[in-house]
């Protein structure tokens, strides 16, 4: 399940508990992101929940999402979601605007770019270009295209799993 902890006023520490009885799709938590309007975005193997002032919500990909097992997670400035799977990509615009109902989706896959359908992590750098690691090496998206990186450009595996942007943009 995900724990949040949180402090009172009176310097007390507080714990909530949130698990598949409260709504999430599974006790296991692959992935977090907290959004600019204060949503918590929680990626697990069975799903993508959103916890907005304490109430659950559910999508899979019954909802449009290119998978179910949701690796990672970037909630951008805009108040999009960008969601990596073992089938892709997905970008989820519109959120801001309202309900997810309202929004709509965008996946790249290995097919249309993408230097792999399996997605292991995201991070936006400081030039505003969101990087997304993946098993073939990383992947750059910027302005509408999508140029990947390898062992032929310099890696020392193509397999990515995690990453950081650094503020000094390395």
């Amino acid at each position: 399940g995900l724990n949040a902890l949180r402090q009172s006023a009176d310097g007390k520490n507080i714990v909530k508990s949130y698990t598949v009885s409260d709504g999430l799709l599974s006790d296991v938590i692959l992935s977090l992101a907290a959004a600019p309007n204060g949503d918590l975005w929680v990626g697990t193997p069975d799903g993508l929940n959103r916890i907005r002032a304490g109430r659950i919500d559910a999508f899979t990909s019954a909802d449009g999402l290119s998978d179910d097992f949701i690796r990672s997670l970037l909630a951008d400035a805009d108040g999009s979601l960008w969601i990596g799977t073992r089938r892709g990509l997905t970008h989820w615009m519109g959120l801001k605007a309202g309900t997810p109902s309202s929004a709509r989706m965008e996946t790249f896959t290995q097919a249309n770019g993408l230097g792999s359908d399996l997605v292991g992590a995201m991070a936006r750098d400081s030039s505003g270009e969101l990087w997304v690691a993946t098993l073939a090496g990383l992947s750059r998206l910027s302005g509408g295209k999508i140029a990947n990186f390898t062992t032929a450009n310099g890696l020392s595996s193509n397999v990515i799993t995690a990453m950081l942007a650094r503020k000094n943009g390395t």
